[in-house]
């Protein structure tokens, strides 16, 4: 399935800067570290390149999932179907509690969990099928892979299944970044 986009530029900027103080009789000596991720993408496929995209915000009823096919079942801004062969970039939000207007949702306590599907699983980041990710209100997940990316292997290999394992109603923003197949 060749890509129906003509251009594609990704910023990956992560910054995190963690400062620790502890006062003292006469200071108060601080312990400061910090790091930076920054990496750019070009359009296409191979190291640092990408030619995909697909994002969306998600609402999922109490005790439900949903299984993402990576594919090409996904429809990107543009109305063309993505289909990956290749993913470099998943972010998942977990944005339950926040109100939303669209698509609708009041803010709840939910969390989400994120991995492989039982059956025709995304392996990517995962080390097998019952791994889990569990992300609380507020809280993300970001696996980013620069180089030739995690392989997709359609029917076989490309399901990622996203759970509200609780009684309220879910919200989440899932971003992917990949080759097409």
């Amino acid at each position: 399935m060749a890509t129906d986009l003509t251009a594609l530029v990704t910023t990956l900027r992560v910054s995190i800067r963690a400062s620790a103080q502890k006062a003292l009789d006469q200071s108060t000596p601080e312990d400061v570290r910090t790091k930076l991720i920054s990496e750019a993408t070009s359009f296409g496929t191979g190291a640092l390149a990408a030619n995909q995209v697909w994002g969306d915000i998600r609402i999922l009823a109490a005790d439900t999932n949903e299984d993402l096919d990576l594919a090409g079942s996904l429809t990107n801004a543009f109305g063309g179907t993505v289909g990956f062969a290749k993913i470099k970039l998943i972010l998942v939000h977990n944005r339950s509690d926040e109100t939303l207007t669209t698509p609708a949702h009041t803010a709840s306590s939910q969390s989400i969990t994120v991995s492989p599907a039982d059956a025709n699983g995304f392996l990517g980041p995962f080390g097998d099928v019952s791994d889990i990710v569990t992300i609380p209100p507020g809280g993300s997940m970001l696996f980013y892979h620069p180089g030739t990316g995690w392989t997709v292997t359609a029917g076989t290999g490309d399901l990622i299944n996203i759970v509200n394992p609780a009684g309220g109603i879910a919200a989440y923003e899932i971003l992917l970044i990949g080759e097409n197949s």
